[in-house]
Parts: C-alpha cells; structure tokens; sequence
C-alpha cells in the first residue's frame, strides 16, 4: 500500500514486488497487526478491499515470493530476525540482477 502510494506508476515507477523478508518484525504475542491472513494474489485483493485509493495496485504487484504462508505465528527471536535480515539484505543486494531498488518496508524490522 505505502510504495503503491508515495511511488506511482504515473510518475514513472515500476513494479513492486512483495517479499516476504521484509515482513514487520513480530516480537510479542499481541501485536495482531503482524499475523498474516492471505497469500498471493488474495493479499492485493485484500488491501484493494480496504483502501479505495489502490486503483490499479493489481497491475503493479508481484506477490509471488508470499504464495506461501510467509509469516510466523510465534513472535520471532532476535537471531530470527537477523537471520531474516541477512537473507533480504542478500537478496536485495546480491541476487537481484537490477541496476537499482527501493525497498519499503516496516519502521521496526530495520532501525
């Protein structure tokens, strides 16, 4: 939702792919908000449900690294965390093939 509104398509930005490493940090049981409920496609569908500014976010989207459940139902661990981070930072950096990225994520996975 945030990079599909601060960066858009009509001011020439592309695609936007959603990975399920740069998923909020979940560290207590009752922060509800970080518990997933829908992979794929149903994840744009969802949130063009619940935001009648996202026209067109469906064309943007690619949701296929969160086909799977791509959240974890226990509140993570610091190593977890870094673990994840490592493996974003990796994927980010080294074994995407683009010349440049933008990565929009949550406030308290990277500080």
């Amino acid at each position: 939702q945030t990079a599909h509104l601060v960066l858009p398509s009509e001011d020439g930005w592309g695609g936007i792919k959603l990975l399920k490493d740069a998923r909020e940090r979940y560290r207590f049981l009752f922060e509800r908000d970080c518990i997933g409920t829908g992979v794929g496609a149903h994840i744009v569908d969802r949130a063009m449900q619940l935001d009648t500014e996202l026209a067109g976010l469906q064309h943007r989207v690619d949701a296929t690294d969160c086909a799977q459940k791509w959240w974890s139902d226990e509140p993570e661990t610091e190593a977890e965390v870094e673990a994840r981070l490592k493996t974003l930072w990796r994927r980010l950096l080294d074994e995407d093939g683009a010349d440049s990225c933008v990565l929009v994520t949550h406030s308290n996975l990277i500080k």
